[in-house]
C-alpha cells in the first residue's frame, strides 16, 4: 500500500496539518482500519476515474467515521 503523510493548509513544511493520502485502491473496511492505525485527524482515499486521471470521487475519514465525498475541489498548499 503506498501513501503519503502531507502538511497541508501553510506555506511551509512541518507547520500545517498532517493528511494522510492513500494511493492504492482499498476496500472500505481495511480504509477504516488504515485510519485507524495511521491515527491522524484526517485520512483521505482519492479515487481516478473518468478521462485525464482526474479525481473524481474520494473517501475522507476523519477519526472514526468515513465519509464519502464527490466532486469537490478544496485549494490548498501541501508539502510532502
Amino acid at each position: 500500500m503506498r501513501y503519503c503523510i502531507v502538511d497541508v493548509f501553510t506555506d511551509r513544511p512541518l507547520s500545517g496539518n498532517a493528511l494522510c493520502v492513500v494511493v492504492d485502491a482499498c476496500p472500505e473496511r481495511q480504509m477504516a482500519a488504515i485510519a485507524r492505525e495511521v491515527n491522524l485527524s484526517e485520512t483521505t482515499f482519492p479515487t481516478v476515474t473518468g478521462e485525464g486521471g482526474r479525481v473524481r470521487r474520494r473517501r475522507r475519514s476523519c477519526s472514526r467515521r468515513l465519509t464519502k465525498l464527490s466532486g469537490s475541489r478544496v485549494p490548498s498548499r501541501v508539502h510532502p
